[in-house]
């Protein structure tokens, strides 16, 4: 049966090579501080293939970001990684300390929720374009103009040329974050992280950032992580979903298989949130509590204090993350008989 971190490898004359764009196996990293330790990312496994979006969802403070930026190795101290392997193309890039500056901003590309904090107020569009491509494509400063205007019109914005002269503040949210979808393009990378990037748009822009990212997967052919607490945003652009909450995946499967099929509480009360128009609602469902704190985490499954079907076993054993079939997986109790244990 297949496991969640079964990470195969094939061999052609002698070379190994990889299947995976990326496999995450058991990563943990945790913030260790004065007031205790806060197990942000606890045991995270999953892989991606090129071509393949993977959605990361979760409430603020299930560990979706620190996640991620554990991958590309930029988490803010106190932050540390304490344990388990990422492997990019095959290179593991925990144990080699070169491997990540390799690869980060050029092959894996990263952009965030809100783009005014990544771009510099005070630098043109040009300036910060133009300075990644010649650092890691080694091209001179009107060659590398070139590509920014290739890659500007990749994402759809009229005249490049005059783009490039702007600065941040000239340019609309949808526009700012279309410029920073091109700058993580334009090295030619393999893998595209997304953290929220649709959270601050309306929602007319969120569609058409999502179409662009879909577009771009699918001419590029690169690997795709998003990240967003939105179910709808993930059943729209996602392949597979991994639900995430307090540090662990709860859930892993083909997103079709999770919205249909939904298996741990967590997950199901996500899906009850949506808001629906084809049925009437007197109120908007909500799931009961809030996230527990990273330094107070309740004894035994951490969902157990919010759960209409946690039992004394939920409130005092942890659940491993089992395998239902057909790759899914989900970390419950009530699971454990029929399935075959992940870890």
């Amino acid at each position: 049966m297949t496991k969640l971190t079964d990470m195969k490898r094939e061999k052609d004359s002698g070379q190994a090579q990889w299947e995976y764009l990326l496999e995450v196996e058991d990563l943990k990293t945790y913030f260790i501080t004065k007031a205790g330790t806060g197990k942000a990312v606890d045991g995270v496994s999953f892989r991606l293939k090129k071509g393949e979006i993977l959605g990361l969802i979760g409430e603020s403070g299930s560990g979706k970001s620190v996640a991620v930026k554990s991958i590309m190795q930029i988490v803010p101290k106190p932050g540390r990684i304490v344990g388990g392997k990422v492997r990019f193309k095959g290179e593991d890039l925990l144990g080699d300390a070169k491997a990540i500056q390799r690869v980060r901003g050029k092959d894996m590309t990263m952009i965030f929720q809100e783009p005014m904090t990544s771009l510099n107020p005070v630098l043109t569009i040009g300036r910060q374009m133009t300075e990644g491509i010649m650092l890691h494509l080694h091209l001179k400063q009107k060659q590398a103009e070139d590509v920014a205007c290739k890659y500007l019109e990749m994402v759809k914005i009229p005249n490049p040329q005059e783009i490039l002269k702007r600065y941040p503040h000239h340019l609309s949210g949808g526009m700012r974050q279309r410029v920073m979808i091109a700058m993580a393009l334009e090295t030619n990378s393999s893998l595209l992280i997304a953290d929220e990037p649709t959270t601050a748009l309306d929602v007319t822009i969120q569609q058409q950032i999502l179409a662009l990212i879909r577009e771009l997967r699918d001419r590029l052919n690169m690997g795709v992580i998003f990240i967003t607490h939105d179910m709808g945003v993930i059943n729209e652009i996602s392949d597979h979903t991994a639900v995430m909450y307090c540090g662990k995946i709860q859930e892993y499967a083909s997103t079709r298989e999770v919205m249909k099929n939904p298996l741990h509480p967590y997950t199901q009360a996500l899906i009850q949130a949506i808001p629906r128009i084809d049925t009437e609602q007197e109120e908007l469902h909500t799931i009961p509590g809030s996230v527990p704190s990273l330094l107070n985490l309740p004894a035994g499954c951490s969902f157990s204090n919010r759960c209409q079907y946690a039992c004394e076993q939920c409130k005092n054993e942890t659940p491993e993350l089992y395998d239902t079939g057909d790759g899914h997986f989900v970390r419950c109790w009530r699971y454990a008989d029929t399935s075959t244990k992940e870890g």
